[in-house]
């Protein structure tokens, strides 16, 4: 327990809620709490509970949306998300104390990411997911991700942790990655943080930032004249791929928006 260095046994006598005869499925540990996924052999239902290792208090959630596997994915202030064994997932409101089925979709093209073996941590209100096809970033509950630019060298994440300024990922066959200092800091906000490589270009072109925006924002491209020439989303990562190829040579200005601040980049087309 938290300021004693003291460990405690959670055990179905200490768990007021928890009634002999309970097979305990899975467990997750965040936001000083317990959750634990039952299931209860005389009645074949799934059960959750949730201990406060506070105050030692337990809250029992009644979940009757599918059957024996049940496992807790992901606990934050507002919300705790379930993954059932159909791969379907629930939402559970805290402080509405509703469920409601919940559909994680790269927002990128809109396609559905249920169906795909992964796991999810929250860090601050930040959603990273890690599945087959690697890491995506999620900047609010909705379900909505995106890519995690740079991409890992390898697709399959298979474990997260997010821990101070580093995101640690395990995947399949190939190794342990760490990212380092990926999110955006107070004194980030005002300073220049965003780059462009190569410069001057042909039309390929990396746009890099120093800290991770927490929310999406937006990319134009000027010209000379300061005619608008090119608009889009500018989602949250590290590092975005361009290739302004069909731009005539000469002098650009890349606008970036982001709750960073605003930022302008020389870029010369050659």
């Amino acid at each position: 327990l938290p300021n004693t260095g003291k460990p405690v046994l959670v055990q179905d006598g200490l768990l007021q809620g928890a009634p002999p005869n309970e097979t305990p499925a899975s467990w997750l540990v965040n936001e000083g709490k317990i959750i634990f996924s039952y299931y209860a052999d005389a009645t074949r239902d799934v059960r959750l509970l949730i201990f406060n290792t506070e105050d030692a208090s337990v809250e029992q959630l009644d979940f009757r949306e599918c059957g024996f596997f049940l496992t807790p994915i992901m606990l934050d202030k507002e919300a705790l998300l379930v993954q059932c064994e159909d791969s379907n997932f629930y939402q559970y409101d805290l402080s509405e104390k509703t469920w409601r089925r919940w559909f994680p979709i790269d927002w990128t093209f809109g396609g559905a990411l249920y169906n795909e073996a992964f796991n999810m941590f929250d860090r601050g209100g930040r959603r990273w997911l890690g599945n087959e096809q690697g890491l995506y970033f999620s900047w609010d509950n909705s379900g909505r991700f995106v890519p995690f630019e740079p991409r890992l060298p390898t697709a399959f994440a298979i474990s997260l942790l997010v821990e101070g300024d580093k995101i640690w990922v395990g995947t399949h066959s190939d190794g342990l990655f760490v990212i380092e200092k990926p999110f955006a800091r107070p004194d980030d906000v005002g300073r220049r943080n965003f780059r462009l490589s190569p410069n001057p270009s042909a039309g390929p072109l990396r746009l890099q930032c120093d800290a991770l925006p927490a929310q999406p924002g937006a990319l134009r491209v000027f010209d000379a004249a300061g005619r608008l020439l090119v608009e889009d989303n500018l989602w949250p990562a590290l590092s975005w791929e361009y290739d302004f190829s069909h731009l005539p040579t000469g002098l650009y200005f890349l606008q970036i928006q982001t709750e960073l601040g605003r930022e302008s980049l020389r870029w010369v087309k050659r």
